[in-house]
């Protein structure tokens, strides 16, 4: 899940340098990294003793990347309407 943020950053980055051309489809790919490693680690700490706090903290994290994601997709709507005039 650690390698979302620091990508879309980047991206981000790229798009403010003028570098690459705003896209949706570029977070949408990556933000179904969270989603994805949220879902395996749920089912992995499923038949764990101690997999309920365990997938407490999982789902908080994953939660806070979505928002993550959302925050990125606004962003480049931003840029993509910035960009069009």
């Amino acid at each position: 899940m650690l390698p979302f943020p620091p990508l879309s950053l980047l991206y981000l980055v790229a798009v403010r340098a003028e570098r690459l051309t705003p896209r949706f489809a570029p977070i949408v790919v990556l933000g179904v990294v969270p989603i994805t490693a949220a879902v395996l680690g749920l089912v992995a700490l499923r038949e764990r003793s101690d997999g309920v706090r365990r997938q407490v903290m999982l789902l908080i994290i994953a939660v806070a990347e979505i928002l993550w994601a959302l925050c990125t997709l606004a962003m480049v709507g931003f840029a993509v309407a910035r960009r069009s005039g």
